[in-house]
């Protein structure tokens, strides 16, 4: 009897364990097994459509840069093609400065291409020339190229080292030259040193400024000095021609610059050619003939 107790305790015993074991172990190795597979599959799977997709947007953007660089390079070669060559070169609004001399200063010729010759390369020419102050460029294609000129107006001339030193409305120093080119010339007052594209000193600059201006107003009154002379701080003689002047403060002759106008036509009309329009302060004018 002892031995079936102990029998049937120790198969009880084993049972149960083994059960228990067999059980736990099985279900818990089954489950883990199946889940690590499945997840590693999935993780193989999203990685692979990751590539494919990291190729695919890499044809596309080589693609596009492909397309971009074909479309920019004939782009350019119509554009430098004879299609735009110039074969009409216009220069506008020029007075001083002749057509040739711009067009050489400029580097553009016939049969150049149109895009190829920019702004910058012409001014750079044309900034040679101190009488132009700017220039527009416009293209009328597809073959017709033109500048427009700015010039910087003769104002002043002075004589300085046996030249004429040219001052534009700034009072700037643009040219030497033999000619006066037009501007008025101012004497009584001496030049003492000069660099063209710089304000010229002078023994009197105050004084020289007041003249510059005084000659900017008169010109666009519409009357014209060939010579204004500075006779003392307060008086000018104003040369009309080399025989007939206007004397008086340059304040009084420029309030009174259309009287002296209609004087110069009554003179001129009958035939007096010399003589002295006495300006006053009370804008009174009055005419003395020079005999001599």
């Amino acid at each position: 009897m002892n031995d079936n107790r102990d029998n049937y305790s120790f198969r009880t015993t084993m049972d149960d364990i083994y059960g228990d074991l067999d059980t736990d172990y099985r279900g818990d190795t089954s489950d883990n097994v199946s889940g690590s597979f499945g997840d590693t599959s999935e993780s193989i799977n999203v990685k692979k459509r990751r590539k494919r997709k990291k190729k695919r947007r890499k044809k596309h953007y080589l693609l596009r840069i492909i397309l971009f660089i074909l479309l920019i390079a004939g782009l350019y070669t119509f554009l430098t093609s004879s299609i735009f060559a110039i074969d009409e070169i216009r220069i506008e609004d020029n007075t001083l400065i002749s057509d040739e001399e711009i067009i050489n200063l400029s580097g553009v010729n016939i049969g150049d291409n149109m895009f190829k010759k920019t702004r910058g390369k012409a001014m750079d020419g044309l900034r040679e020339n101190p009488y132009i102050a700017d220039v527009k460029i416009k293209r009328k294609l597809p073959n017709i190229y033109i500048m427009s000129i700015e010039e910087r107006r003769p104002v002043i001339a002075m004589e300085y080292e046996g030249k004429f030193i040219i001052l534009d409305e700034q009072g700037y120093a643009v040219d030497s030259n033999d000619s006066n080119m037009s501007a008025t010339i101012v004497t009584g007052i001496a030049v003492e040193s000069c660099e063209i594209g710089e304000v010229p000193v002078s023994e009197d600059p105050g004084r020289l400024n007041e003249i510059r201006k005084f000659i900017i107003n008169i010109n666009e009154t519409g009357l014209y000095f060939k010579k204004v002379e500075i006779a003392s701080a307060f008086s000018v003689k104003c040369y009309v021609t080399d025989t007939l002047m206007c004397s008086g403060a340059s304040k009084d002759i420029l309030q009174n610059a259309e009287a002296i106008k209609v004087v110069l036509y009554d003179l001129d009309q009958k035939g007096v050619k010399r003589g002295v329009i006495q300006v006053g302060e009370d804008g009174y004018a009055s005419f003395s003939p020079i005999t001599e």
